[in-house]
Parts: structure tokens; C-alpha cells; sequence
């Protein structure tokens, strides 16, 4: 129902509870999570997406058992495993003749950002092989790749790159570095050089993350505080998954209940169905950063 485009997440039971609050979160605006396709790397994840209504694929058969536990720091082992997962999936829907939004699951939408990439006439994204959100790194200049947000269109130059990234060599890359924005990076940047590969960095303003939260403190209050309406926020450039959801939380960017989080079976069971909450659950933990304005004056 949007032109044949699938929106990816890959995840394991480690960061169940983001799959969950961005579906709470969507479902709170009213967007249409048809096109969503989960990739889950054990049995658990694959219940909770399954039972939340979202099409999931198993993806033991093709990689095996993998890690299933939570990342404990940007970059450990946990981390290259599901990275190196989320390309794989991205490699298999591009080679299947799909064009796909491949996110992470510590986003959240205001403006459903697939209206932006499937629209034929939008003269600034119509013609470009690969959309990235603006990573914000000033290391990975001049093509700033965000692997936690990006669009891709099925087409021979990007069938071409992902078998790259994925079976020549780009994946020994990810598991040593232990992240998949390195090789992400530096692939299409030599293939945007030497093949003519079309690629966008997306204007920060309009999908902002993690770099405005910690840099650009007013910005992301006129966000929260609902002046400023972005597409979508990343809270990337986190520790951890736990200030990760510490940070959502005080910016009302969580709408998933506590009751929920846990990862048993009989959980899945008797409560997915009533795991979302409408309105943000709101909580204050870092006063220094951007947070709800009930936090910001306690």
C-alpha cells in the first residue's frame, strides 16, 4: 500500500521495549504501520512484534543464533551483532526488487516521513539512490551517514552497494568495529565516487537526533514544547539503552507502560494489546538537558 516500500527494523529481546514504544508512539498520531516489517533475531522479539500486530520475519535460519541480550555500551558485541543483522535485512528486501526505510527503534515520528520519499514529484528527493538522516558527526564529512534512518530505492547502483556492504567484506568490517556506521560510510562514499551513486543527507532541522538533544538544547524544547514539528527525532549518541529511555521519557517521546517492559511470555500474552498509553508517559531524570516543561520547572 505505499508503492511496494517496506519500512525495516531488526531487533533481538534486548531492545524489545523500543519496538514497542515506537509502535505505541505511531499508533498515538494515527500512522498507517502496514509496511512495517520486523526483523527478529530470536524467538522473543518475534512474539512481542507478532503480537503487536506488525508482519516479522524469524531470522535464525539465515544467520543463526545470534546475541540476544542487551547492548550494555555503543559499540560491545551485542551491538556489532544486531548491526550486522539490520544490514542483512536491508540487503535481502533491496534484493527481493523493494525500495525501504530501514530505521532504528529509538525513533519516534511527528510527520509520516514515507509521504516525504514516495512522493514522484518532490524534485529535491525524486532522483537520489539513498536518503540518510544527518548523522552529525563531523568526522564522517562530506557525506554524514546516519545508519539509524535512511531510504533507499531499488536500482542496480544500490543492489550493487549492498551486496558490498553485506558479502564483500562490509560485514567483517561491522563485527571488528563493532558498528555499521563505519562501513556504511565508508562503501558509499567510494561508491559515490567511483559509480555515480546518488546519495542526500537530510536537512537536520527536519529529522533531527541525538547531537540537537545534547547541543542545541532550545531546538529540541521548541520540539517537545510543540513550536517546532519535525518528521522524525533519533535519540541516537547515547551511552546506553538506559539513558537512551531516560532521555525519550522527559521529552515525551515515551508512550509505552511500565507493565509492559518486561520480556516474559505470559506479558506478551495477556497485555500487548493495552501497552500503549495516548498521551506521553513523562517522567525527569537530567534537569541539564532538554526535557518537558513540567520537568524543566520542578
Amino acid at each position: 500500500n505505499r508503492d511496494n516500500a517496506v519500512i525495516i527494523m531488526t531487533l533481538n529481546s534486548g531492545i524489545v521495549s523500543f519496538l514497542i514504544n515506537f509502535v505505541c508512539s505511531a499508533r498515538s498520531r494515527g500512522f498507517d504501520l502496514r509496511s512495517v516489517l520486523v526483523f527478529a533475531t530470536d524467538d522473543e522479539s518475534f512474539e512481542w512484534a507478532t503480537r503487536l500486530g506488525l508482519e516479522a520475519y524469524r531470522m535464525e535460519s539465515l544467520l543463526g543464533k545470534i546475541s540476544v541480550g542487551e547492548s550494555k555500551v555503543f559499540g560491545d558485541l551485542a551491538f556489532a551483532y544486531l548491526s550486522f543483522a539490520k544490514l542483512v535485512s536491508g540487503f535481502i528486501i533491496n534484493h527481493l526488487g523493494y525500495d525501504f526505510l530501514s530505521q532504528d527503534l529509538d525513533v519516534v515520528w511527528y510527520k509520516d516521513p514515507m509521504n516525504l520519499f514516495l512522493d514522484k514529484n518532490h524534485g529535491e528527493l525524486k532522483d537520489f539512490d539513498m536518503i540518510f538522516m544527518d548523522d552529525g558527526n563531523h568526522n564522517f564529512n562530506p557525506l554524514r551517514t546516519n545508519t539509524g534512518f535512511y531510504f533507499v530505492r531499488y536500482n542496480e547502483k544500490t543492489r550493487f552497494l549492498l551486496t558490498d556492504v553485506v558479502l564483500y567484506g562490509g560485514g567483517e568490517m561491522v563485527l571488528l568495529s563493532g558498528i555499521d556506521q563505519i562501513t556504511m560510510f565508508n562503501i558509499v562514499h567510494e561508491h559515490h565516487a567511483r559509480h555515480g551513486l546518488q546519495v542526500k543527507i537530510l536537512d537536520w532541522k527536519d529529522f533531527p537526533g541525538g547531537k540537537q538533544y545534547v547541543q542545541n538544547k532550545n531546538f529540541t524544547n521548541y520540539i517537545i514544547d510543540r513550536k517546532i514539528t519535525p518528521y522524525i527525532f533519533h535519540m541516537h549518541f547515547t551511552k546506553n539503552s538506559t539513558q537512551k529511555q531516560e532521555r525519550m521519557r522527559q521529552s515525551g517521546m515515551w508512550f509505552a507502560k511500565d507493565e509492559c517492559l518486561g520480556r516474559n511470555k505470559s506479558v506478551v500474552d495477556t497485555l500487548s494489546a493495552g501497552c500503549c498509553s495516548p498521551i506521553p508517559i513523562i517522567s525527569c531524570h537530567d534537569k541539564f538537558f532538554p526535557a518537558d516543561l513540567s520537568c524543566r520547572t520542578a
